[in-house]
């Protein structure tokens, strides 16, 4: 009992900047073994835990008049506190017995946070079954088949896509998930180390499951969708940056940076989220395409999304190629910039 106390006492002094070497072993785990597809992985345990969570809150309160809301304030804390606290416990009973165990465990546990490379494939599968289908060959299959692909990725309905709807869900996705998957993990690791990018998913998570605007969830997933907001202001608006100086080092082209930056966040606030706008608007202008317009949702139908970059080629396979090639180059900057700004920032 002693030693959990002790620990415990530890990790209240371990939200704290991690050496860059954790960094570096989480990125090439996933480089080399992407996100591994396990029901251990953490993700997955997370979206366990808030399954048992909302049911829970559900038959606790089944007789009570407590609304919706405050219900969904109870799953939301309970879902990103748990995980958050059992990681710095298990972080730092692994650094209490050695250095490298600590390490071992920050890093695979920061890996887990991180979804880049995964998220490339998935794309790439999607964007060969589309080359398939531009050769004129198995032209029918091949659209099925890239539709089922990009189901995996996407919460819309992909039933009906053609290959104009279906190279702009993949470079939205591509967009949205850079700050998700990627770049708001990796600010939080800069901030607080491993504890905080695990903090950062869960809320994510919680936000992906339980964030709809449905009858079900439109209360119930509120606080879920405002805490997920809320940690994505900062990534979300630091991505303009990044995507500007990524889309620099490809193209050379000093004005479409600066365009990237000057209008990623009037051309974001068209966008319902007050986030994934301004990713969307970073790429779209860094690969001169319109994003947007009317979206299909097996739930809720067509919904009519207003144009980001309205001035912009319509999206085509190519845009896709080069979107894989943009969203590669953001997230060298991210690695190369980001940890040494922090650094600098947190050295007296």
């Amino acid at each position: 009992m002693e030693l959990i106390l002790n620990i415990y006492c530890q990790s209240l002094g371990l939200i704290l900047p991690e050496p860059i070497y954790v960094l570096a072993i989480a990125i090439a785990l996933d480089l080399l073994l992407n996100d591994p597809q396990t029901g251990l992985h953490p993700v997955c345990l997370i979206g366990g835990l808030i399954a048992e969570t909302e049911s829970l809150i559900q038959r606790v309160f089944v007789f009570s008049l407590l609304p919706d809301r405050l219900k969904g304030v109870f799953i939301a804390l309970i879902s990103i506190l748990i995980p958050f606290s059992i990681c710095i416990f298990l972080i730092c009973l692994c650094y209490s017995i050695s250095e490298a165990m600590g390490t071992i465990a920050s890093s695979i546990i920061l890996w887990s946070t991180l979804g880049l490379t995964t998220l490339y494939k998935e794309v790439a599968r999607v964007l060969n079954a589309i080359r398939y289908l531009n050769k004129g060959e198995y032209r029918e299959y091949n659209i099925k088949y890239a539709r089922k692909l990009l189901a995996r990725i996407v919460g819309r309905d992909t039933t009906r896509l053609d290959v104009q709807d279906i190279a702009r869900s993949l470079i939205e996705t591509l967009s949205e998930n850079f700050v998700d998957a990627f770049l708001a993990p990796l600010i939080f690791w800069c901030i607080g180390g491993t504890s905080l990018a695990v903090l950062y998913r869960s809320a994510n998570t919680l936000d992906a499951m339980l964030g709809y605007k449905n009858e079900k969830y439109i209360n119930l997933g509120w606080a879920s969708a405002k805490a997920d907001d809320i940690l994505n202001l900062v990534p979300a608006r630091i991505c303009p940056v990044i995507v500007s100086i990524a889309s620099f080092v490809l193209n050379r082209d000093f004005a479409v940076a600066i365009n990237i930056i000057k209008n990623a966040f009037k051309e974001g606030k068209k966008h319902e989220s007050p986030n994934s706008g301004i990713a969307e608007a970073s790429f779209a202008i860094g690969l001169d395409v319109r994003l947007g317009g009317p979206t299909a949702y097996k739930e809720e139908g067509i919904k009519e999304r207003p144009y980001i970059n309205p001035g912009g080629d319509a999206p085509d396979i190519i845009h896709v190629k080069n979107a894989l090639m943009l969203y590669s180059a953001s997230a060298i900057a991210s690695i190369i910039i980001l940890p040494l700004l922090f650094y600098l920032i947190q050295t007296p």
